[in-house]
């Protein structure tokens, strides 16, 4: 798996160490933000991304990209392999 995304993707591995699941959900166990993600924020058990803080600008991107693409019929001419 990690061969396959590492040659079909462009990302690298410090890329992927700056993942996270996205707002509304919280992580758990012995981790901390990076220096540069201000947007998380602590209860005491669980890190997640403070909806808040994130910048606008992306947030309104990332909305204009899922409202064009929602409702378009999928495109399996890969056999839907880049879809997991």
């Amino acid at each position: 798996m990690l061969d396959f995304l590492f040659e079909y993707y462009p990302y690298s591995p410090g890329r992927l160490g700056t993942w996270h699941p996205g707002l509304g959900v919280r992580l758990t166990g012995d981790w901390e933000p990076s220096s540069n993600a201000h947007a998380y924020t602590h209860d005491g058990t669980t890190w997640g991304v403070d909806p808040l803080t994130v910048d606008r600008a992306r947030l309104a991107l990332a909305l204009s990209i899922l409202k064009g693409t929602n409702g378009r019929a999928p495109q399996h001419s890969c056999f839907g392999m880049h879809e997991w």
